[in-house]
């Protein structure tokens, strides 16, 4: 571990309740409901945002500087390096407050950047448990894995929203379970994961956010659960896809990223099927990953 970064972990009482996605598997819902809610003793930690996945990103991967708010905002490595100084006094304030207050027993930190393969290894993840280990004696880790068929358009259009090119390479679709998911047994230890399929027969009254406020120990507040759906029609789809072949909706700035929001949320106005892909072709991608698929 960079020495850097390394902190000496001290186990305080709380249990830190870790939600890492995966993509499309009712993150925003699940982020946009539980930081609204009271949820007793356990506390979603109140950043401004409650997708937490810039967050994880500053404070804890290796090099806070490459990430795309960074250079978006145009920081270089030393201002990224002051900005992440920043988010560990605020997330240091935070769970003071809940180490100090006796009604609290948890906290809640949610992001699906933490299962990103690639980017996020088992190192930024031991540099979570560091931190977070000074105030939790106990951490656990929930995921949702959603079927190969259904995950590959959802993967097509996030990528398509986050700047990628206009190109269609299928294999790299392929959402590579293992090398998002394994982390988590080997930094936390088996029992603490608790990974589920993303489908409503198998979900808690068939509702994610239900599903993952039960295994928490925790009460929805019906009057403020959010339903988030962000899934674009085949059509409203290929107009992304179109614009990226022609060099456009590329975020340079803060602000061209706003406007591209604007235009997806335009786009999302566009009724007609979703987007699916040839199961014939699904199979046959599923087939080539054969060893992941029987990980999963």
């Amino acid at each position: 571990m960079d020495p850097e970064t390394q902190i000496a972990a001290v186990p305080g009482k709380l249990t830190c309740h870790l939600h890492v996605g995966m993509p499309k598997t009712g993150t925003t819902s699940i982020q946009e409901s539980l930081s609204r809610m009271d949820l007793g003793p356990v506390q979603y930690l109140p950043f401004r945002e409650s997708n937490h996945s810039t967050r994880f990103a500053i404070l804890f991967e290796a090099a806070p500087w490459n990430h795309r708010s960074s250079r978006l905002a145009g920081l270089d490595r030393a201002a990224a390096l002051r900005r992440k100084a920043r988010f560990e006094q605020e997330l240091t304030a935070m769970l003071d407050d809940a180490a100090g207050d006796p009604a609290v027993t948890g906290v809640i930190f949610s992001g699906e950047r933490m299962g990103q393969p690639g980017k996020v290894d088992a190192a930024a993840m031991e540099r979570l448990k560091a931190f977070f280990g000074r105030w939790c004696a106990t951490f656990r880790v929930y995921g949702y894995a959603r079927p190969l068929a259904s995950m590959l358009p959802s993967h097509f259009q996030q990528r398509l929203k986050t700047a990628a090119p206009g190109q269609l390479d299928f294999d790299s679709l392929y959402p590579d379970y293992r090398e998002r998911l394994e982390k988590f047994d080997l930094v936390f230890g088996r029992e603490a994961v608790s990974l589920r399929l993303f489908d409503g027969l198998a979900l808690e009254e068939g509702d994610v956010v239900h599903d993952i406020a039960g295994q928490i120990g925790v009460q929805v507040d019906p009057a403020k659960l959010r339903r988030e759906n962000d899934t674009l029609s085949a059509a409203a789809t290929a107009l992304i896809f179109v614009m990226r072949r022609g060099g456009h909706l590329m975020p340079q700035t803060m602000e061209d990223a706003r406007r591209n929001q604007e235009v997806f949320s335009l786009l999302r106005r566009i009724d007609g099927p979703n987007l699916a892909f040839d199961p014939v072709e699904v199979s046959r991608l599923a087939d080539r990953n054969a060893e992941d698929m029987r990980w999963i």
